[in-house]
């Protein structure tokens, strides 16, 4: 397939949110990896001179809350707890082999 990343930019490009939602929950459940699995780089001069800048600057020390900053992004509803019990759910019956045929759903 030619210019694969193109083409899935493109595709994403035109979705809305609960779409990309769920292939964001798709990618993510698909990836077999972990934290563990990502090599360690060590810091080039752009990462070195970044890193001063923080330690320096107080206006890089100041701590922001997760719920703060979700408030801030405008992300404080990405998730709710229905929402990823349904996503696990979802997950669940994939991984049994219980599909859905594309047209069956109500893209919206």
């Amino acid at each position: 397939m030619e210019n694969l990343k193109g083409r899935l930019i493109e595709a994403i490009s035109h979705m809305d949110e609960d779409s990309l939602r769920s292939v964001w929950y798709f990618i993510i459940d698909s990836v077999d990896a972990s934290w563990d699995d990502i090599p360690t780089a060590q810091p080039d001069e752009w990462d070195l001179e970044i890193s001063e800048e923080m330690k320096s600057n107080p206006e890089c020390n100041d701590y922001v809350p997760a719920d703060e900053a979700k408030r801030l992004l405008g992300l404080e509803d990405v998730a709710t707890a229905d929402d990823l019990a349904a996503h696990d759910a979802a997950v669940g019956e994939h991984r049994a082999g219980e599909t859905v045929p594309h047209d069956a759903i109500d893209w919206g």
